[in-house]
């Protein structure tokens, strides 16, 4: 069904130079086959918001389990530690250091971080099918109206049109 160039092997992995090569395939046109191009755009599109909607939920997951991580060690840091060495009360901005130096704190940003990036990427590749789609629409009506005018000017010059016959009615 589609080109296998612009079909992410693995949404996980999709990365700059992948989105690039995806996005330059997509946005060709085929000036000779728009109206196949405009049969075919609607699988084109389920298929990548589809894959946008999985970036999304995987994004959420990745949000959620960081904020729920996060959550536990600021609640075991403050049952085990009330007050700082230096005997002041523990601020916010002191358990938010102490919870964001965690390594696997770090390592869930990087997750909601590469989550974002994907989500984005596939946001893009939607908004170039949208775009793509704009035009295939604006070249058909183009099309369809460029054949009108031309067989227009054919029938002109046979003297076949209601114009010319009422310009010969208005005469008379």
């Amino acid at each position: 069904m589609f080109n296998p160039k612009i079909r992410p092997n693995n949404i996980e992995t999709l990365d700059l130079e992948k989105y690039l090569e995806i996005v330059e395939e997509l946005s060709k046109i085929n000036r000779e086959g728009i109206e196949d191009e405009l049969t075919q755009f609607s699988a084109y599109f389920s298929y990548y918001y589809c894959l946008q909607v999985k970036a999304k939920r995987n994004l959420d997951k990745a949000v959620f389990a960081l904020d729920t991580y996060r959550s536990g060690i600021k609640t075991d840091i403050r049952k085990t530690t009330t007050r700082l060495d230096s005997g002041s009360k523990l601020t916010v901005e002191a358990l938010n250091d102490m919870v964001n130096s965690k390594d696997d704190v770090q390592s869930l940003n990087s997750e909601v971080s590469k989550s974002e990036e994907i989500y984005g990427l596939m946001k893009g590749i939607c908004l170039t099918l949208e775009h793509k789609k704009d035009m295939l629409v604006q070249l058909s009506a183009n099309k369809r109206q460029d054949t009108s005018l031309l067989l227009a000017h054919k029938k002109d010059n046979y003297g076949n049109t209601s114009r010319t016959k009422r310009k010969t009615q208005e005469a008379n």
